[in-house]
């Protein structure tokens, strides 16, 4: 039924329906199985925990040969995009999956699926009819259960097998544990149907048995009261077992919890690793669980562990909920700023959900936050602010006296929350961060070590919001506070240096933010291994000021050395590392090599969106770099749609009157005047500068280049000699702020020489000129776009890289 001759009832996207146990994995499997000649690829993943998704697409990733990458969510992207091209016949399952919208951005768009990829779905859920060919998977008829039975015990006589049979309603999975017990037990059919009828008091009551829950109910009470007399450490080792996740356990989790202070006699058992195995063998044995004894997992199915959890809950025992707490609190190494302790991490991932430890001890609680921090160093910060979501729902509680909760984990919590918002450009970013430190000051202090972070927060959502001169207070006496009571190594006042370099540049003191960023590059440097994340985001730091003081060779330079250790440390699609592919974008264009700078400014591009939307702001700033590059190159029409795009960003992220929002204007402006629109250009000139001189000091280097851009907007409206004057003036500020060899004070020696020869005084006109012509050709080399300019006595724009400025 899900493959025939005609292309209308060929899969693409098919699901078996069905309630638990009736056999929709087994079908899949035999249809994979069956047809496995029409498929270069098949990709099996089970799909009822959509970060196991995640990780099962991730390495889908590495078998196809594609990148990797720290952002779990970019990784999933690159694969779903790469099955739409690769030349293979792909099939993928996605096995035990629920709603199809909590599923559908984890699978293959419709319009990828055909002729060559497939998709099969097996669910529980009837969502799946009204988005997929839908197969009805029902329990076996009798004579299906007969021969199952007879395959798994030859000796078994038909009317044993058609008693068997009726009693466990012909529910596959209920066969199989059947099977399973008495071939372990060595027990008759009579003796298992009357001990059946011992423990079925709900499926007696019922009659016929209709759910899979009354017949598993019965053969798991079993197999636990067999357990319990035999082996009462896997019987609590089960139980254990039934709180974790569903997916495979690694059998080194359970070593690495073994000092936890867990229920006797398991407890004595996880000591030993030959106990742990042989209570996992006895549980398999049992059809209690999977054991893959070449990969070191164990695994119990859902509807077993749902079983036993409302066993103990009815019983109103919970020592096996607190056993697993403990256990996991127990094998989390911490430290999960350290990328060492990541393996271990992982291992500990599917389960803080099924344990429900954010619900548990202290110990459990922060074991609960080193796995929110855990998932923010992956990279996945949708991830990480779900999490924190619920972490919050869960904790974030007033107290007896109505005040806000004080609990410092708590309150970590909230700050995490509000660095994921922010990193997903979430405008409530600055809601929760500022709260976060407001109350960390009220129960923790000013200088407990979280109160310290949440101000470093919060000083990057003050330059978000245009307020650089109170995020640079408050980053100034962070930075102290941090000297005192951490040290300048520590990573945590890197951090802030770093903030309080952005602090300067954003003012317009480039050389000190240079300064400030060789400062942190020497303690890094002296206190961590070389490659670390502060060292290399203190080199991206470096290489922008590099940029900004118009030393593009010396920038690219360094980024060609840097970028590289970057993508191998934190990943190709990380934000620090997207970011610092803008700067390097930048100095390729500024360096002449226009082709090159086009080339992977649209790669950048696409990359950042796919990552982040289209909406994002780094999705702006890469277009905006992109812009830059294509005007540049003479693409003013391209050019135009990426710019106009990421300013209208800019303004409904930040405002119109935002710093940012005015530098993509003065870009913006620069590729009206290429294509020719001179009044759009002068009428958003104006309003630009307008807005400049309300946002940034007269010192700042930004508002010079909407200055000449107003000059070149004065020269296009036939008004000269206002024009010259203009220029002459910016001239001379930009000697005095940028200094008089800086690429940009060239550029406008360059306009200010246009403009004294075309308003008549043509002897300083050309000796000026001249001076810039060679200036520029001693920086960039007698070949460089802007070099011809100036010979060519044409004006050059100063436009403005708005990466990295929120």
């Amino acid at each position: 039924m899900l493959s025939s001759q005609h292309r209308a009832s060929v899969l693409p996207e098919a699901a078996l329906r069905g309630v638990g146990g009736v056999g929709k994995t087994q079908l899949a499997i035999e249809f994979a199985y069956r047809y496995a000649d029409r498929y270069q690829l098949i990709w099996w993943m089970t799909a009822e925990d959509l970060s196991a998704v995640r990780t099962s697409l991730a390495a889908l990733g590495e078998r196809l040969g594609l990148p990797a990458s720290t952002s779990l969510e970019q990784t999933v992207r690159t694969v779903l995009d790469a099955l739409s091209t690769s030349s293979l016949s792909w099939l993928l399952v996605y096995d035990n999956a629920d709603a199809p919208h909590e599923l559908a951005a984890l699978m293959p768009s419709s319009n990828l699926v055909g002729e060559r990829g497939h998709v099969l779905v097996t669910s529980r859920n009837t969502a799946w009819s009204a988005s997929a060919l839908t197969l009805d998977v029902d329990v076996f008829t009798r004579a299906e259960s007969m021969e199952l039975l007879r395959k798994r015990r030859p000796t078994i006589s038909d009317d044993d097998a058609r008693r068997l049979a009726a009693e466990l309603g012909d529910l596959p999975l209920a066969l199989e544990q059947a099977a399973s017990w008495l071939l372990t037990m060595l027990s008759s059919v009579d003796e298992y149907l009357v001990d059946l009828k011992q423990h079925a008091r709900e499926l007696l009551g019922e009659g016929q048995p209709r759910q899979y829950r009354g017949t598993v109910l019965t053969v798991v009470s079993m197999a636990l009261a067999a357990l319990r007399e035999q082996n009462p450490a896997a019987a609590q080792l089960i139980q254990l077992l039934a709180f974790l996740s569903p997916e495979p356990v690694p059998m080194r989790l359970l070593w690495e919890g073994r000092r936890a202070e867990v229920s006797e006699p398991l407890r004595t058992s996880l000591q030993e690793r030959n106990d742990i195995a042989r209570a996992i063998r006895q549980l398999a044995s049992l059809g209690l669980a999977k054991a893959d004894n070449a990969g070191r997992h164990v695994q119990v199915h859902r509807l077993v562990q749902a079983v036993i959890r409302e066993g103990l809950a009815e019983q109103g025992d919970d020592s096996a909920l607190a056993d697993v707490r403990r256990l996991l609190a127990a094998a989390n190494p911490g430290f999960p700023d350290d990328r060492s302790t990541w393996p271990r991490h992982a291992d500990i991932a599917p389960h803080v959900r099924s344990a429900g430890l954010i619900h548990g001890d202290i110990d459990a609680r922060r074991t609960a936050m080193d796995q929110l921090r855990y998932i923010d160093n992956l990279g996945d910060f949708e991830g990480c602010r779900d999490f924190a979501e619920e972490i919050l729902a869960a904790w974030d509680r007033p107290g007896p006296d109505g005040e806000p909760s004080g609990d410092p984990l708590t309150l970590l919590a909230l700050r995490r929350y509000a660095d994921a918002l922010r990193l997903l450009a979430d405008p409530r970013a600055a809601q929760f961060g500022l709260a976060a430190l407001e109350r960390m000051r009220a129960s923790l202090g000013e200088e407990h070590e979280y109160t310290l972070g949440a101000a470093n927060s919060v000083g990057a959502d003050l330059r978000r919001t245009g307020d650089f001169a109170a995020a640079a207070e408050l980053d100034r006496g962070n930075l102290d506070a941090h000297r005192r009571v951490l040290g300048d190594g520590h990573p945590s006042t890197l951090r802030v240096m770093n903030s309080m370099a952005i602090d300067l540049r954003l003012t317009g003191d480039f050389e000190g933010a240079y300064q400030l960023n060789l400062e942190v590059e020497r303690h890094a440097g002296a206190a961590l291994e070389d490659g670390t994340y502060p060292l290399v985001l203190a080199e991206e730091a470096q290489a922008r000021d590099l940029y900004l003081l118009g030393r593009y060779a010396d920038a690219l330079e360094l980024l060609d050395r840097s970028l590289p250790v970057q993508r191998s440390l934190l990943g190709a699609e990380h934000l620090t590392v997207l970011r610092a592919t803008c700067i390097h974008i930048a100095c390729l264009r500024k360096t002449g090599r226009l082709d090159a700078a086009v080339a992977e400014g649209a790669a950048n591009h696409r990359t950042v969106t796919r990552r982040f939307g289209a909406d994002h702001v780094l999705a702006a700033e890469a277009g905006m770099t992109c812009a830059n590059a294509m005007r540049a190159a003479g693409d003013a029409s391209q050019a135009y749609a990426l710019a106009s795009q990421g300013h209208a960003t800019f303004r409904n992220v930040f405002g119109e009157r935002h710093p940012v929002t005015l530098c993509a204007a003065v870009n913006l402006g620069v590729i009206l005047r290429a294509r020719n629109f001179d009044r759009e250009a002068r009428a958003l000139g104006e309003a630009t500068l307008q807005g400049m001189r309300e946002a940034l000091p007269d010192t700042h280097p930004y508002l010079l280049s909407a200055r000449s851009a107003q000059a070149i907007n004065l020269v296009r409206s036939h008004r000269l000699a206002e024009a010259q004057k203009l220029s002459a003036a910016i001239l001379e500020d930009s000697r005095r702020l940028r200094g008089p060899e800086h690429p940009y004070t060239l550029y406008c020696a360059v306009n200010a020489a246009v403009d004294l020869i075309e308003v008549g005084d043509e002897a300083r006109g050309r000796e000026l000129l001249d001076g810039a012509a060679a200036g520029l050709a001693a920086l960039f080399g007698p070949d460089h776009p802007e070099v011809d300019a100036a010979r060519g006595q044409r004006r050059i724009e100063c436009d403005i890289e708005t990466v990295g400025l929120t």
